[in-house]
């Protein structure tokens, strides 16, 4: 990864990796858990091993890494939701160990965005893909744009006292789902 850096002092990332799979928990294989976590999981240390180092030199540093609302869990989504609620462990552990050195780390958590990978779980035009926006609170999915809001309020230097945190970005499926 060090190629990456050319040299570079780099000291704002996004790890945003992710591939998901639907299948009931006794259809889920090996080969199907090590690729979701090396993508989902894996990727993300990767990036941090390589960037860490440069960003206590600075005395500074912002780390948002893309989570999901599957992380709080989700049928059929077994070791996607695992690997998402692994990106929660991973952002409140670096959060403690590296806030010293200046560097804050926060999650985003999305929840339904509209998104080739959305469109491909459920099928665009299918009773599903719209049962599933009926559910939501705020009636629509979310945009990229909705989360790329939430990115930048935990990129900017005046978030610094904000560190460890999760922003579900969800249209209020989590409070729905909190309050069934």
């Amino acid at each position: 990864m060090a190629w990456v850096l050319d040299n570079r002092e780099v000291t704002r990332v996004v790890n945003c990796a992710g591939i998901v799979t639907t299948h009931p928990v006794e259809e889920v294989e090996a080969d199907i858990f090590d690729q979701l976590m090396a993508v989902n999981v894996r990727s993300y240390i990767e990036v941090m091993k390589a960037l860490a180092p440069g960003m206590k030199k600075a005395g500074f540093g912002r780390v948002v890494n893309i989570a999901s609302r599957s992380a709080l869990g989700a049928a059929l989504q077994t070791v996607y939701a695992a690997s998402k609620a692994a990106v929660v462990g991973l952002t409140k552990s670096w959060a403690e160990e590296l806030a010293a050195d200046g560097i804050t780390v926060n999650a985003v958590g999305p929840g339904p965005i509209e998104t080739d990978m959305l469109n491909k779980v459920y099928g665009k035009d299918s009773p599903a893909y719209s049962a599933y926006r009926d559910r939501i609170p705020v009636q629509r999915f979310g945009t990229v744009d909705d989360i790329v809001h939430g990115v930048s309020f935990f990129m900017d230097e005046r978030s610094n006292f904000v560190t460890g945190q999760v922003l579900y970005i969800c249209g209020g499926v989590t409070i729905g789902r909190a309050n069934a």
